[in-house]
């Protein structure tokens, strides 16, 4: 499993160092604007770093389903189900993969972004109070809104979890595509289909489960026990057919 999980993330190693250079990049040039005392800079920099985190996020997420895609409907699929692995655990390594990237990828930001605000508010000082003041209106929206600890980690962990939702019924998606069709023409359009349908089931059933006087932290730890029940579920069966039908 391990040597399966190395062999996914150095697939996509590129991708990272690209994000990881943009990245440093656009910081480099907010570190300037602070230095330079130039506000419209500054309120640039932010823009794009944040608009960039939210796009490297996805397509760390995306790139690990295109990739199964090309492995399921190309001669690449030969080459991988001629390892010594089962099914169970090619398909276990990509998701842990996707979450790692995506975890690591989502930490890095969160991180780079705490710096980058501690660095705004030293440099302006009314920061603090629109803080205080975002917060507040926040929290009139809703009584069950609260920016507490406990709120702000089972928000992050049923975002983890329900990302990694998405992805394995996307896996499942693909896979079923490529059993069915063969690599066919239209076989990625099937696959989206297939993924966008699953996707609005599981979201009715999150609707349909959690009620709405639940509280937030509450409420985010039952989504997360049900989405890690539909991957644990999708994961197999997808793991199942790849056994049953693309195997070599």
């Amino acid at each position: 499993m391990l040597k399966l999980f190395k062999y996914e993330f150095l697939k996509t190693r590129l991708s990272k160092l690209i994000i990881l250079a943009i990245t440093l990049v656009l910081e480099a040039a907010f570190v300037v604007s602070l230095l330079k005392n130039d506000d419209e800079m500054q309120g640039i920099c932010v823009l794009l770093l944040v608009l960039f985190a939210v796009v490297s996020i996805l397509w760390l997420g995306l790139q690990s389903i295109l990739t199964l895609h090309k492995d399921m409907n190309t001669r690449q699929s030969y080459m991988l189900f001629m390892t010594p692995n089962s099914s169970y655990k090619i398909l276990g390594a990509k998701v842990l993969e996707n979450a790692a990237s995506v975890l690591l990828g989502g930490v890095f930001f969160c991180a780079l972004g705490a710096l980058d605000l501690t660095l705004l508010m030293d440099h302006h000082q009314s920061l603090d109070q629109l803080m205080e003041m975002f917060q507040t209106v926040m929290e009139s929206f809703s009584q069950h809104i609260r920016f507490d600890t406990y709120s702000v980690l089972t928000f992050c962990l049923y975002m983890l979890i329900s990302w990694l939702s998405t992805v394995t019924l996307a896996y499942f998606a693909v896979i079923i595509s490529a059993a069915l069709l063969g690599g066919k023409k239209g076989n990625l359009f099937i696959s989206f289909l297939v993924f966008l349908g699953l996707s609005i089931l599981l979201g009715m059933l999150l609707d349909k489960v959690i009620p709405a006087s639940m509280v937030i932290g509450a409420a985010n730890l039952v989504r997360s026990a049900i989405c890690l029940f539909v991957i644990a579920i999708f994961w197999y069966i997808s793991a199942w057919i790849m056994d049953k039908y693309l195997s070599v």
